[in-house]
């Protein structure tokens, strides 16, 4: 019997949602990457002309925006990657997963950089970061229960305190 797109869709959750998450990493890792490129280039205009004459320095612009676009959605691709491959490989969804997703991506960027001390580094660095992430709820904010003014044993003397 055949399957129509419809059915198949329907039928593969995991792997429709791969796929969003996939495309939709990638684009916006090029979209930050890119954004990234402008402001380095633009910063650094005076010191291209300097390098590469007055008539190089458009072509070494879009030269560097399109890098950092390259560099940052390989990376958001390898991490999304990553992320899934461990997954499929340890049956569930845990912080484990995208720690192994973010080692995979900042090795990236060490093989970018043809150093492998740089990718040997990345890797935990990367990790550490992904599970500091996961840790925080998914936010580098500060979570209500452990602000300052309402811990009782910190809290500057007579501030307000509220206990919970």
């Amino acid at each position: 019997s055949s399957v129509s797109s419809g059915e198949l869709i329907t039928a593969m959750p995991e792997e429709v949602d791969f796929n969003k998450k996939l495309l939709a990493s990638t684009g916006v890792g090029a979209a930050v990457g890119a954004v990234v490129g402008t402001v380095y280039s633009v910063y650094n205009e005076a010191h291209m002309e300097k390098l590469y004459g007055p008539k190089m320095v458009t072509r070494k612009f879009f030269e560097v925006i399109g890098g950092q676009a390259a560099l940052y959605a390989g990376v958001a691709a390898t991490y999304v990657l990553g992320s899934s491959v461990a997954q499929s490989v340890r049956g569930k969804d845990d912080s484990v997963n995208r720690m192994v997703g973010a080692c995979a991506a900042g090795a990236l960027v060490g093989l970018r950089n043809g150093q492998p001390a740089t990718m040997v580094g990345a890797c935990p660095l990367f990790a550490f970061a992904s599970a500091m992430a996961d840790l925080s709820g998914g936010t580098w904010r500060q979570p209500e229960w452990a602000k300052l003014r309402n811990h009782p044993t910190l809290a500057r003397p007579g501030a307000e305190q509220s206990h919970h």
